[in-house]
């Protein structure tokens, strides 16, 4: 089933799209790299974020959405 990502997952999901972008527009080598692990580490805190929110439904008793 699809589930809705939430505000926070989504901004770091819009953040990861935006260095991949700007790593394709990026003149060097070494730019493209940069914006590249940026892209990795905003997909990176997506999860957690993910993941931290599923824990704290858990822990609160709800049901998963």
């Amino acid at each position: 089933m699809l589930r809705r990502m939430t505000v926070a997952v989504e901004y770091c999901v819009k953040r990861a799209a935006e260095c991949e972008k700007l790593a394709e527009l990026a003149p060097g080598r070494a730019e493209r790299v940069h914006y590249r692990q940026l892209a990795a580490a905003w997909l990176r805190l997506a999860r957690d974020a993910e993941f931290t929110e599923k824990l704290d439904a858990h822990l609160a008793g709800e049901k998963p959405e």
